[in-house]
């Protein structure tokens, strides 16, 4: 059964190869999100993947 928030189902589907557990090693690896407190890089991503999506102006 598919989830009902279908916003969160297609992220989930859509970043599953980006969220792989090497990927998400790096950014920690790396401090990328060190002093970073409210928008994350995996959030950022998303924003602008849904942007993308939408073809939001910037």
């Amino acid at each position: 059964m598919q989830d009902k928030d279908t916003t969160k189902s297609t992220f989930i589907q859509l970043f599953k190869p980006i969220l792989s557990k090497h990927f998400l090693k790096r950014i920690k690896d790396l401090n990328a999100d060190k002093y970073i407190k409210k928008l994350k890089t995996m959030q950022l991503i998303e924003l602008i993947a849904l942007a993308q999506i939408e073809q939001k102006r910037g």
